[in-house]
């Protein structure tokens, strides 16, 4: 199964139900991500589970390859055991 990297980052929001954030993050491609998936990737990139690319960017649109689904979930479950 594919998913593209904002669909990733919201599923596992979703499942960790991590501690909600109101930091908005920057990043190069920002106008590229759903609407949906703002929060989740807002969270992400705020709390460093998700850091994106060397250009600023962190791809929404991409596909997620199964090493950044790794990455992602193990960082993402080392910030729930935090909480």
């Amino acid at each position: 199964m594919i998913f593209l990297q904002e669909q990733m980052a919201v599923m596992i929001d979703r499942a960790f139900s991590l501690t909600r954030s109101n930091n908005s993050a920057m990043y190069t491609d920002q106008n590229q991500v759903s609407v949906w998936a703002a929060a989740a990737l807002d969270r992400f990139t705020a709390t460093g589970i998700l850091s994106g690319y060397g250009d600023g960017s962190i791809r929404p649109q991409a596909n997620a390859t199964r090493a950044e689904v790794a990455t992602v979930l193990l960082r993402a479950l080392s910030i729930a055991g935090e909480q």
